[in-house]
C-alpha cells in the first residue's frame, strides 16, 4: 500500500500550520496594516463587480438582444487591460 497521497496530506497540513503560526505573532501595527489592505482590496472588488453589473443592466435596456453579447465582450475586454 502506497501512503504517498497521505503523507502528502499530512505536509501540507504541516505547511498550513506554520504559516498560521507566523500570522499569529504578527505585531499588531503589521496585522492592522494587513487587514485595511485586506479590506481596501474587498471594497475596491467589490465596487468594480457593482459598476459592471449596473452597466450590463444599463445595456440590457438599451440596446437590443442583438447587441447585448457584443457589449458584454466589449466590456470582459476592457477589465482585462484594466487588470494588466
Amino acid at each position: 500500500m502506497e501512503l504517498i497521497p497521505f503523507t502528502d496530506l499530512v505536509d501540507a497540513l504541516s505547511k498550513v500550520a506554520d504559516r498560521l503560526k507566523v500570522i499569529v505573532n504578527l505585531p499588531k501595527s503589521e496585522h492592522e496594516t494587513i487587514c485595511r489592505t485586506m479590506d481596501e482590496t474587498n471594497w475596491l472588488t467589490d465596487t468594480t463587480l457593482n459598476m459592471a453589473n449596473v452597466r450590463l443592466g444599463d445595456n440590457l435596456i438599451q440596446t437590443s438582444n442583438d447587441d447585448l453579447p457584443r457589449e458584454d465582450v466589449r466590456l470582459i475586454h476592457l477589465a482585462e487591460r484594466a487588470t494588466r
